[in-house]
């Protein structure tokens, strides 16, 4: 795996850092954005103190991001599974299995809603999400039966097929060399689309990239 330069991380921090005490002197709380651009940054130096951060961050996207449903719209339901998958990454990150299993329980007791058959769109991004959630729980098997509903859905968004289904399916089949081809691909778009490791998004592919990296060393083990 090809880590982030030490350098830019501790420039980051040290801009981060300065920026959260101009916000304590004019007398503003911080946000989990603050406490997850410093965990993220720690996190990828290596640096224990990454937990702490990261715990923090995940508490606060669950108080200051997940709202009230509205439950005749797709889209709320969408983004609200989209937040619970937020916090649940920042708990695998530190290895927290419980509370990150605790997040994805919410995101699947919104799977039976009838408001999903609205726009296709959002249920194919929700089925998406729970794809990502089954591989982080360590169940390819379970993230594959969402990739075949995803493929039979009679219009999408996105006719790829999602990499969470490709990444599936070669762990199922124990293939080390299709995940790292995987995660080459996730590095392309990170270069392409100048990703930072910490970006404050629910989806920030330097996590996957780590994820895929991770899987495969472990089958070549």
């Amino acid at each position: 795996m090809l880590l982030p330069k030490a350098k830019a991380l501790q420039k980051r921090l040290a801009e981060r850092f300065s920026r959260i005490e101009i916000k304590k002197s004019h007398g503003y709380e911080l946000g989990w954005d603050d406490w997850e651009e410093i965990g993220r940054c720690y996190y990828y130096l290596r640096d224990e103190r990454a937990t702490e951060y990261l715990r923090q961050a995940a508490l606060l996207v669950a108080q200051q991001r997940v709202g009230t449903i509205d439950p005749h719209s797709s889209s709320s339901l969408f983004e609200n599974a989209g937040d619970w998958f937020y916090a649940a990454n920042l708990y695998r990150l530190i290895g927290d299995q419980a509370s990150m299993h605790a997040c994805i329980v919410k995101i699947r007791e919104l799977e039976e809603s009838p408001v999903w058959i609205e726009w296709s769109v959002y249920v194919e991004f929700y089925w998406d999400l729970l794809a990502l959630a089954a591989l982080m729980e360590g169940d390819a098997a379970q993230a594959l039966i969402y990739d075949a509903k995803i493929a039979a859905l009679p219009e999408r968004e996105n006719p790829d097929r999602p990499w969470s289904g490709r990444l599936a399916e070669a762990i199922v089949h124990a293939d080390a060399p299709a995940i790292r081809a995987l995660g080459s691909e996730l590095h392309g778009l990170l270069i392409r689309y100048h990703g930072k490791p910490w970006d404050t998004t629910y989806l920030n592919l330097w996590d996957w990239y780590e994820f895929t990296d991770t899987l495969a060393d472990q089958l070549e083990a």
